[in-house]
């Protein structure tokens, strides 16, 4: 299904955002808390931080972002109110980092959420790399891929993975 407006699926030109990172040690099915330098749109509500999972999600003001077990979109069950980039069960404990990082000027600033070389909680040897950019300017976010590859037809480039937006009541997507 289309995301319901204000959302809408468009292609963006391929550009990796690699502002300096604030990089968290992050176990399995952790999550952190990192404010915003700005407060972004979403659904109607005004988010001034994120709760960051390492399961490749983020949830916008609020809420517990350590569910390993991705879901379909939408879904009225927890947790509702998220970003997917790539929601799987990963394991950032294993090898990679997950860190935050803004940059630009009041107005037109970004904030990155960046999952780097973060391995699948099944599979050995090569990470993930992606990212989620949300834009002060536009309210707009992009999906960033850099490298959805670990050598395995179950998880390689998303085959199992949520990615997507749900609104924080869980009925739209």
């Amino acid at each position: 299904l289309a995301p319901p407006p204000p959302y809408q699926c468009s292609p963006a030109t391929y550009q990796w955002v690699a502002p300096t990172l604030a990089n968290v040690a992050l176990g399995d099915d952790a999550q952190f808390i990192a404010s915003l330098p700005f407060s972004f749109p979403f659904y109607g509500n005004s988010a001034t931080s994120v709760v960051v999972g390492a399961n490749g999600f983020l949830r916008l003001d609020g809420g517990a972002a350590t569910q390993f077990g991705n879901a379909t979109i939408p879904s009225n069950t927890e947790p509702n109110g998220y970003i997917a980039p790539f929601w799987d069960d990963l394991n950032p404990g294993a090898g990679g980092t997950v860190g935050t990082g803004s940059f630009g000027s009041a107005g037109s600033r970004q904030f990155v959420v960046s999952w780097q070389n973060v391995p699948h909680f099944s599979v050995t040897g090569s990470g993930l790399t992606f990212q989620v950019v949300l834009e002060e300017a536009t309210g707009d976010f992009l999906l960033n891929y850099q490298d959805v590859m670990v050598g395995s037809a179950t998880y390689d480039a998303g085959a199992s993975a949520t990615v997507g937006v749900e609104n924080p009541q869980g009925t739209a997507g």
